[in-house]
């Protein structure tokens, strides 16, 4: 997904560069700032499941102990972390290091309309219920039930939140 997202800004820029635009100038200023940023995926990309209308900012996927899937509507704050890597602790050195356990079944599901703020990390494997929120900074290593506020270190239910389909604040 990075090497996408690297093309298409290079293409923006060549045409800004062709037309005279000097948007090339804000563009090169944003990235060298580190504002322009995208999500990005460590491990095999096949494990990762996304749906419609997912807002990703510039979370970080990694998928080498098991599958991520993001349902529908699902929105990431900034610099969220879903992570299924496994390590094995009992290890030492550079074979701590460098080997992550493949197929562990640390599986994250994170179901329709759940909204993960910024900061936080999900640890699996776990479920994050439909509609629930999870709180800025917070990490999650187990299951968050439906339509709950959940935070903390580790995430654990703060209340029962009433879904409202309404558009009106």
């Amino acid at each position: 997904m990075k090497v996408f997202i690297a093309n298409q800004i290079l293409k923006v820029l060549a045409w800004c560069f062709e037309n005279g635009s000097d948007d090339a100038g804000r563009i090169y200023q944003l990235l060298s700032k580190g504002y322009l940023t995208a999500p990005c995926v460590y491990g095999p990309a096949e494990r990762l499941v996304i749906g419609d209308r997912v807002s990703k900012a510039n979370t970080l996927f990694n998928t080498r102990s098991g599958t991520i899937t993001v349902k529908t509507g699902v929105m990431f704050g900034h610099s969220c972390m879903i992570l299924t890597g496994f390590h094995d602790y009992m290890k030492s050195g550079e074979t701590r290091e460098r080997v992550t356990l493949e197929n562990a079944c640390k599986d994250i599901i994170i179901e329709e309309g759940v909204w993960v703020a910024s900061g936080v990390i999900v640890i699996g494997p776990c479920r994050i219920g439909k509609n629930a929120v999870i709180g800025a900074g917070s990490v999650v290593v187990s299951d968050i039930p439906d339509g709950v506020l959940a935070a903390g270190n580790p995430a654990r239910v703060i209340k029962k939140i009433e879904i409202s389909n309404s558009s009106a604040g």
